[in-house]
């Protein structure tokens, strides 16, 4: 049984190994979530996620 492609291999995903790179450079940076999330056109739990590496982990 096959799962459904995660990240960047979604055909959904609004964000890319090199997106997530730089939302979390902004967010050690103290960018607010909110400003990311508006910025990449995504929700702010998405940012939140990644922030807590619930989702993108294996992006450094």
């Amino acid at each position: 049984m096959t799962g459904n492609p995660k990240g960047a291999g979604n055909g959904n995903a609004k964000l890319d190994e090199t997106k997530v790179r730089h939302v979390k450079a902004l967010l050690e940076g103290g960018t607010k979530q909110m400003h990311i999330a508006e910025l990449f056109g995504v929700s702010p739990s998405v940012i939140g996620l990644i922030k807590r590496g619930k989702i993108w982990r294996e992006v450094i």
